[in-house]
């Protein structure tokens, strides 16, 4: 797997993840808060159940105050007026005042009068009132009201005491059964559905007070939500509670509109994560796939240029691989050229090898012929056969001598340590001494001022002479020439061949060392190829230069030395040569 496809992957992993955890924390927040109205809904509603209950409560109370403060109430609590009161209290009053009965209660507790509406009270919900009212009567209350539990249900229970001037006498206590007449009336006047029944859950502890429940309990139950609140009875015994059903209408609005949230955020994230998709795509993974493509690539020989657009750190990283790989390939050149060179110096160097003893072998054996010769013929030879071989070893050995010492200048020239000791020469005398030294063929022409004279080492002089000399009969073909004339810049030596000249491309390399060139179309001697590179060196060592130029026909070398005081030129600077005087031909030996 690749790598854009594995942080494709891993992007798009995240933004699916980050999605779903996104959506679930978004879809609980909103369902928490839609259950948060919820229930405070609940709450309000059970609020305004219990305020009509308690105002309910109290409208029962002032009708129960108007028959305990009647004056006649204490003459029928003592007995004295049975008859006077029932006139006060008919069944169509109560039933008007939805009053379901009005008890006298002395101070034992044991009913005087029982007013009702037509209806007589349950047996166990008289008790029920009358054990309710010696509890009420122990803790000094001058009126008490609330809810009542009985096996015949709840009632609504309000008293007040009856006082003879500061003493109690009695109590009269009005009850409301709390049955589905009571509970319409009630969720009108709240403009909410409500129940009153026993408590059945034992396990709440209710305050004292009955409009002030301890808690609110929300049960959900499909499409509504139950709230109770738990009421006490006036003694605290019993307790009722009062539950409304509220419809789920809220919760639904919130499950939708999470619903709607979750879609949101779903395209929201969906168009946000492709977008993010798009641009880490297009900024990122696609320029490191072409990077890490032209890195591939850049193997082959015409490898495209390592770069891409932009100014980012992926861009500069592109810059420093293209850079990279440009210094590889130029360390690889050198490599390859210094191999090149190496495998060179390797082929010259067993050719030099060869061709050194070669050069040697052939004076060392014409020496020691011409020694063997002379050992074995010595009472035989002639004065003049003598003389010959004699000169003839000696000018073999010279040949040794020049090559041991070109092999010393070319050690030295590699370590610098090359020195001259120039003092001021007759350009002629050396010429004419070096080529009496040579063994040629043919004479070699000398026209040279006796006038000319230059500054330089007299060994080094006459090895470049016999050099350029030499190498004129190796390659050229006769006459060959020597001429001097002394210029602005100094004394210039010019040996001119007749032969075919330098083939133009080896021009540049023809005072390298080991360098030989082929006259015509094939070599036409053997040779070390170190002698115009020793020239040059002995040339630079004593401050002049050397040089090659073509002639018709031929070839000229020539050499550049510090002219002598004799041979300055009178006008310095002017354009004119001195022209050599013609010469006569040098034998040479």
């Amino acid at each position: 797997m690749s790598l854009r496809t594995r942080a494709l992957l891993v992007v798009g992993g995240a933004v699916l993840v980050t999605l779903v955890t996104f959506g679930w924390i978004a879809r609980s927040v909103v369902v928490a808060g839609f259950a948060d109205l919820e229930r405070a809904d609940a709450a309000e509603r059970l609020e305004r159940v219990t305020a009509a209950l308690d105002a309910d409560l109290e409208g029962q109370l002032a009708i129960t105050r108007s028959y305990a403060e009647q004056p006649d109430a204490a003459l029928v609590l003592r007995g004295l007026r049975d008859d006077l009161y029932p006139w006060r209290g008919t069944p169509g009053e109560l039933r008007d005042a939805h009053i379901d009965g009005i008890l006298l209660l002395d101070g034992l507790g044991r009913s005087v009068l029982e007013l009702t509406n037509g209806r007589p009270l349950p047996v166990a919900l008289e008790r029920r009132l009358r054990d309710n009212t010696l509890r009420v009567s122990a803790t000094g209350d001058p009126s008490v009201r609330g809810l009542v539990t009985s096996e015949a249900g709840v009632a609504a229970f309000v008293s007040h005491e009856v006082t003879d001037g500061d003493r109690r006498i009695g109590t009269v206590v009005s009850v409301r059964r709390v049955d589905g007449d009571y509970l319409e009336r009630l969720s009108r006047r709240a403009h909410v559905e409500a129940t009153v029944a026993p408590v059945r859950d034992r396990r709440y502890r209710m305050a004292p007070a009955p409009f002030e429940p301890e808690g609110v309990r929300s049960v959900e139950d499909g499409e509504l939500v139950r709230a109770t609140a738990f009421l006490t009875d006036p003694a605290g015994w019993y307790t009722v509670e009062v539950t409304t059903d509220v419809p789920r209408a809220i919760s639904a609005a919130g499950r939708a509109a999470s619903g709607r949230l979750f879609l949101l955020i779903l395209v929201t994230t969906v168009v946000g994560g492709g977008a993010l998709l798009w641009w880490f795509e297009r900024r990122l993974l696609s320029r490191l796939a072409r990077l890490t493509t032209l890195v591939e690539r850049s193997d082959g020989e015409d490898r495209p240029v390592v770069a891409l657009d932009g100014e980012d750190e992926l861009a500069s990283l592109a810059a420093r691989i293209e850079d990279t790989l440009t210094s590889l390939e130029l360390a690889q050149a050198r490599l390859r050229q210094t191999n090149a060179e190496l495998a060179v110096a390797s082929r010259m160097k067993d050719d030099f090898v060869s061709m050194v003893s070669h050069e040697f072998r052939t004076p060392l054996t014409s020496i020691r012929g011409y020694a063997e010769t002379m050992l074995r013929y010595a009472g035989e030879l002639e004065d003049d056969k003598r003389a010959l071989f004699v000169g003839r070893i000696s000018s073999q050995t010279r040949v040794l001598e020049r090559m041991v010492d070109d092999l010393l200048t070319l050690a030295q020239s590699r370590e610098g340590t090359v020195r001259a000791y120039p003092e001021e020469l007759r350009v002629a005398d050396v010429a004419a001494e070096t080529l009496h030294e040579l063994v040629l063929p043919v004479p070699v022409c000398l026209d040279v001022d006796e006038a000319i004279t230059v500054i330089a080492d007299p060994d080094h002089l006459r090895r470049v002479l016999v050099n350029y000399v030499e190498n004129a009969h190796k390659y050229g073909e006769a006459p060959v020439t020597i001429t001097a004339h002394a210029g602005p810049a100094g004394v210039e030596l010019r040996v001119r061949d007749h032969g075919p000249g330098v083939d133009p491309e080896f021009t540049p390399a023809l005072f390298e060392r080991f360098s030989q060139a082929s006259v015509g179309t094939k070599r036409t001697a053997r040779g070390v190829g170190l002698g115009l590179s020793i020239v040059r060196t002995l040339a630079e060592a004593n401050g002049g230069t050397v040089w090659y130029e073509p002639a018709e026909p031929g070839s000229v070398f020539g050499v550049r030395l510090p002219a002598g005081p004799a041979a300055a030129p009178a006008s310095v600077g002017t354009a004119d040569v001195v022209e050599p005087p013609v010469g006569a031909a040098v034998p040479t030996a």
